[in-house]
């Protein structure tokens, strides 16, 4: 789940914009694709890529709306932690369910946030921000569609732009994330200003794990 965030205005006025103005009523295809992304998935241990695990759960927290999973990965042998989100799911037009996805303002205090059920059942937009700043036009959200017997999510670089002011320049971030009963598949990308590859692998080469 490498997802990225639009800007933090934009992005949590429309958390509480949600809240606000309807009921939380699970959704079929976003709780049919929360169903499927809930677990444990790993790297095998002859792949070649680094070792890496994603686990996500699915709670519900009265302060959020839709369907919401935490997700964790950790990395390395010693499996230190290295990313934590909350992702919403929301049904869109043409079968589209959109990913929008939060990082915490204090994300010491949800290490493992499975064992911590209660505290993600106690979050309000003011625990979260958005997982990077993209420029405010940009739409950085997770777009999955059904594929196969599973479901297929993309963040378009086109559209999903952001300033890097490491590199001082604009930057269109991409990614794949791919999920089925058998497990998940997933990479991220940046292009720089000339369309050249700036990070990561670019759209063909998922990292795969298996379900646990």
């Amino acid at each position: 789940m490498l997802m990225p965030q639009n800007s933090r205005a934009t992005v949590l006025a429309g958390l509480v914009f949600l809240i606000g103005g309807c009921a939380s009523v699970p959704e079929r295809g976003a709780v049919e694709l929360a169903t499927l992304l809930e677990g444990t998935f790993k790297t095998p241990a002859n792949s070649s890529d680094d070792p890496m695990t994603v686990r996500q759960v699915r709670f519900v927290a009265a302060g959020l709306p839709g369907t919401v999973l935490y997700w964790q990965i950790d990395t390395g042998a010693e499996a230190k932690v290295y990313r934590q989100r909350v992702t919403v799911l929301t049904e869109a037009a043409g079968g589209v369910v959109r990913g929008t996805t939060y990082a915490f303002n204090q994300p010491a205090l949800f290490v493992n946030a499975w064992d911590k059920m209660s505290a993600l059942e106690a979050l309000t937009p003011a625990d979260l921000k958005p997982g990077f700043e993209a420029n405010s036009d940009a739409d950085c959200d997770m777009k999955y569609r059904r594929s196969g017997s599973g479901w297929r999510g993309t963040v378009d670089p086109n559209v999903c732009r952001f300033w890097s002011s490491r590199r001082n320049a604009e930057r269109g971030l991409g990614a794949v994330s791919e999920i089925d009963s058998a497990g998940l598949r997933q990479t991220e990308w940046a292009f720089d200003e000339a369309g050249k590859l700036a990070f990561g692998s670019g759209p063909d080469k998922l990292i795969t794990m298996v379900r646990q």
